[in-house]
């Protein structure tokens, strides 16, 4: 209900943009405003280089990294969700790729409450030289982290209907790709795995599980995160203060080293008392019965709805009855 972004009417199309477009329009109608867009072309960067990214150059750069890889065992099976996944040099990926059972997905980096340590991993990090780390078709934006994504299907493959948690500046290197495309107002009639508790203005979908802020950071991991720096703080006012109470300071310099411990015993405790409302929020939702609880592992930002189920045949009407209220634009984007 608080979602205040761009919503699918029926008859709208995805717009089309040359790549020349400068970045302060690109944010204001297209980033701000949530509304999806096709960039007519690469990006414009000098330092783009993706012509270049046949598999034969790119197994020459990065035949030897070791990558994840989903793998499937069947064609009819798709890939993105509960696939299983198998470690293996890229250039061997490569060389099995005609087999339609391999589908290269993000890699794993590794992150700290700060964030991910690195942009990207392998086989990005042999591919660097390649790519602009912050394309200014952005501005201003900065990357959170970058993926390379290859397959190969003869009747073609989906990842099944989801939403990312940020962003996507989507670039096609070879073949075509559909994309259906959805607005975060219509998150309740699209049957995520997850217990929506509320989609932002932005349009960042927060669960009951997995609660998140706008920005997208969890509100206990936040909370934790003020409560251990207000400790550290509380810890060095106190000694400082003792210090300089021992000495031979003046009246005003105590006063301001005590009120200094004042306080970061005032943020200690506010931090203390927003981390357990952080805490009690989580715990309600947890004690919510209306729907069965899930783990990470069972991908809440993914549907219940199969590829068959969104061609909206009588059977999905019948089984997902909220999804004949979503409205959707689908479109093509071919090399």
């Amino acid at each position: 209900k608080k979602y205040a972004g761009f919503r699918v009417s029926s008859g709208w199309e995805v717009p089309v943009i040359p790549n020349t477009t400068d970045p302060e329009t690109f944010f204001r109608e297209y980033v701000l405003a949530r509304k999806p867009v096709i960039i007519d072309g690469h990006i414009a960067d000098a330092a783009w280089k993706g012509h270049r990214w046949d598999l034969a150059y790119m197994k020459e750069k990065a035949k030897n990294a070791f990558v994840q890889v989903e793998q499937r065992s069947s064609a009819q099976l798709g890939f993105g969700l509960a696939a299983d996944k198998v470690d293996m040099k890229f250039g061997e990926f490569v060389d099995q790729l005609d087999t339609g059972s391999f589908y290269l997905t993000t890699q794993e980096i590794p992150s700290t409450v700060q964030g991910y340590e690195d942009l990207f991993a392998a086989p990005l990090n042999r591919l660097q030289s390649d790519f602009p780390l912050q394309p200014e078709l952005l501005g201003n934006l900065v990357p959170y982290q970058m993926n390379l994504w290859i397959g190969k299907a003869k009747h073609g493959s989906s990842s099944g209907l989801h939403h990312d948690y940020h962003d996507n500046l989507y670039i096609l290197l070879s073949g075509r790709k559909q994309f259906r495309l959805f607005s975060p107002a219509d998150a309740a009639n699209l049957y995520v795995r997850g217990r929506v508790n509320t989609v932002h203005s932005n349009g960042l979908i927060s669960y009951s599980d997995l609660p998140t802020r706008s920005d997208g950071a969890n509100p206990v991991e936040v909370a934790a995160y003020e409560t251990s720096a207000a400790e550290l703080e509380l810890e060095q006012a106190e000694k400082d203060y003792e210090t300089i109470d021992a000495s031979d300071a003046s009246e005003e310099e105590k006063k301001k080293a005590l009120e200094r411990v004042q306080d970061a015993e005032e943020r200690l405790n506010n931090a203390m008392e927003a981390s357990l409302d952080a805490c009690e929020a989580e715990n309600e939702s947890d004690d919510d019965t209306q729907a069965p609880s899930i783990s990470q592992e069972e991908y809440p930002n993914f549907s219940r709805l199969s590829v068959e189920d969104l061609t909206g045949n009588s059977k999905t009407r019948k089984k997902f009855p909220r999804f004949n209220k979503a409205k959707e634009v689908v479109c093509q984007v071919k090399e």
